[in-house]
């Protein structure tokens, strides 16, 4: 087996953290009969089996009347749990996930074994959450990720904050860190110019992506601004970088990819179906017979998802959430974490990463989505959790 691909700038924070951080560049052993993506994949759904321990959920409104979750591991959320400037780590799940997830609960358990606090962002209607506002999760609504690092500040403000992104969340966080990074947040700013701003927001210093679409979204609530991102260090964990070409390849019926365009889809309709009520006593309008005859994510996101963002097409809101137009403003030192066999992959930005002195990607050749299992015995600590806490370590030292 091999190291990871390692992409970075010469010179920049990656390198700092390079020199002192071996455990990235030592080789991967993937779990021998769990050798291929799609193995690893589905194998390290079981991991939430194996992960022992509980939470306190905190909840958090927004502005608009959204609830957020704030799962606290293992009793982190208590003064006593440990010193007032003990690391902070948040984590934010992938799509229709929350802290149950077993690459969550074993983040939380690493964490938690170095005596840092762990909390995890539950998103609007997720994991048990009701859902209390005109609009669900999506992974342009950068505001919740503001909301919920304002919330942690809050409450440990002596503590240096750190997060961590997984699958749709890796991507809601890279847009968050280059708009935060850039000023978003701390402008001086009416409630109305946020809202316009957060959901459709071209990417920071560029153009790339037309503003052909208007939005009645909600924002974050006023609070006193945070400096940047308010984090210490981040990481991207699986990222599909680019959900156009992720689409474009999970949309081939003769493809392997194709069923897990259908398993995507059929999440996307449980989470509507399980809030509809919510959605029709909140005036959503959603088109009850489209969503329920979209079998492909594609198909589901023209039912609803461009309604309810004010998309006018499907390429428009795909490309407004590529990950590459972000990586190249982010000034929070990241670490990308992504495999080559990842069937959710849809490329590696490897030009955007090597033009940023903040960010490093770290790219195996086996590991699947979300998984990274290694040893006899896959359902325990990943060689993603091995690799993203030496790092957060580094991070925190520049």
């Amino acid at each position: 087996m091999t190291p990871p691909m390692l992409y970075y700038q010469p010179g920049g924070i990656a390198e700092k953290v390079l020199a002192h951080c071996t455990a990235i560049k030592q080789p991967f052993n993937p779990t021998v009969w769990a050798p291929n993506g799609h193995i690893q994949s589905a194998m390290g759904m079981l991991r939430t089996l194996s992960a022992k321990g509980s939470y306190k959920r905190q909840l958090v409104l927004t502005s608009d009347h959204g609830t957020l979750g704030l799962d606290w591991w293992g009793g982190a959320d208590k003064p006593s749990y440990a010193a007032a400037d003990a690391p902070v780590v948040l984590f934010i799940h992938g799509i229709n996930g929350g802290s149950h997830e077993g690459y969550v609960k074993w983040a939380c358990v690493a964490a938690a074994s170095r005596g840092w606090r762990a909390v995890v962002l539950n998103m609007r209607g997720c994991n048990g959450l009701p859902l209390t506002s005109a609009r669900g999760y999506n992974a342009i609504n950068t505001a919740d990720v503001h909301v919920a690092v304002q919330s942690i500040h809050s409450r440990f403000p002596a503590a240096p904050l750190m997060a961590v992104g997984y699958s749709l969340g890796s991507v809601l966080l890279a847009k968050y860190l280059a708009e935060a990074d850039n000023g978003l947040y701390s402008r001086h700013e009416t409630q109305q110019q946020q809202q316009q701003q957060q959901q459709h927001a071209e990417p920071p210093g560029a153009a790339a992506v037309p503003d052909d679409s208007s939005s009645s979204s909600g924002q974050a609530p006023a609070a006193a601004p945070l400096r940047g991102s308010g984090l210490v260090g981040a990481a991207l964990v699986s990222p599909p970088v680019c959900l156009h070409s992720t689409n474009s390849k999970m949309g081939k019926p003769n493809s392997m990819k194709f069923m897990y365009n259908l398993a995507v889809a059929y999440k996307l309709r449980e989470y509507v179906k399980e809030h509809a009520a919510s959605f029709q006593s909140l005036g959503v309008p959603i088109d009850t017979a489209a969503m329920l005859s979209s079998w492909t994510v594609g198909s589901f996101d023209d039912a609803v998802t461009l309604r309810l963002l004010g998309y006018p097409a499907p390429h428009t809101y795909y490309r407004h959430a590529c990950s590459t137009n972000y990586i190249p403003h982010i000034r929070t030192p990241t670490l990308i974490m992504l495999s080559r066999d990842d069937p959710f992959l849809g490329m590696l930005p490897k030009e955007q990463v090597t033009a940023n002195p903040f960010t490093l990607l770290a790219a195996t050749r086996r590991g699947g989505h979300l998984a990274f299992l290694q040893g006899w015995w896959p359902l325990g600590a990943s060689y993603c959790d091995e690799i993203h806490w030496a790092g957060r370590k580094q991070q925190m030292r520049c």
